[in-house]
């Protein structure tokens, strides 16, 4: 598993942030700043990724013509004789489920009991107030995280029911996506299985296994060899084909 810095320091900042709030602003109006606290991450969370899905697709739509085109029709016909595919969607879903309801319970749990634990319910100096506000949020997010890591899927299958290849990358639709090549290898690896009829390029940093279903998966591990892999790679994915990553 990858330590994440980034979402350590964002967590780390959220910490902070929270204590200050807690803190400084009056009571009454608490609820109201988390509210629009979580509403400006929500926004951001969603407009961001699209602007700059939107500048990687236009970048790769102007790196040459279309090298190979699957339509939704052939990724639901190729996907549906996939039999081992609904085990793998059970098993995640099962893990998701439970990454996505465990914390939930634990939040509010802890948030009630570790509350009236560490925050006292008389004025004491506004210093101390913070301190005992670092540590309630800190154990909160800690624990929050840890449940997160132990719950979290090994991988989210995600097949991508349209898409185009082209020099520059792979643009696909429903999901939105843009992978550029060549590929990032401290964040995507590839794996083929040319038998179930897929190309699967997983992102490590959020976990996604971007699953390309082809009537003609060898051409698509052909092109992907050619234009995302470097020499070296490209050898080296030639003798995991099949094999299955876990």
């Amino acid at each position: 598993m990858r330590f994440d810095v980034k979402s350590v320091l964002s967590s780390m900042l959220f910490v902070v942030l929270f204590s200050l709030i807690s803190t400084y602003v009056p009571p009454q109006y608490v609820g109201y700043v988390f509210i629009a606290y979580f509403v400006v991450i929500l926004i951001a969370m969603t407009v961001i990724p699209k602007i700059r899905s939107k500048k990687v697709s236009t970048q790769i739509a102007m790196s040459g013509s279309v090298l190979m085109k699957v339509s939704q029709q052939e990724v639901l016909s190729i996907a549906s004789r996939d039999v081992e595919l609904s085990k793998e969607m059970k098993q995640m879903m099962t893990r998701f489920l439970l990454f996505t309801f465990v914390p939930l319970l634990l939040w509010f749990s802890l948030f009630q009991i570790l509350r009236s634990v560490i925050i006292p319910g008389i004025e004491i100096d506004k210093l101390e107030l913070f301190v005992r506000y670092l540590a309630f949020y800190g154990i909160v997010i800690a624990s929050m995280y840890a449940l997160r890591y132990a719950l979290m899927p090994r991988k989210m299958i995600i097949a991508v029911m349209s898409y185009e290849v082209r020099r520059g990358g792979i643009v696909g639709v429903n999901p939105s996506i843009s992978i550029p090549f060549p590929l990032d290898r401290n964040r995507y690896t590839v794996h083929y299985d040319l038998r179930r009829g897929f190309v699967e390029i997983f992102d490590r940093k959020s976990r996604q296994a971007l699953r390309f279903y082809a009537s003609d998966p060898a051409k698509l591990k052909d092109i992907i060899e050619r234009y995302g892999l470097m020499p070296g790679e490209a050898s080296e994915h030639r003798n995991a084909v099949d094999r299955n990553v876990h």
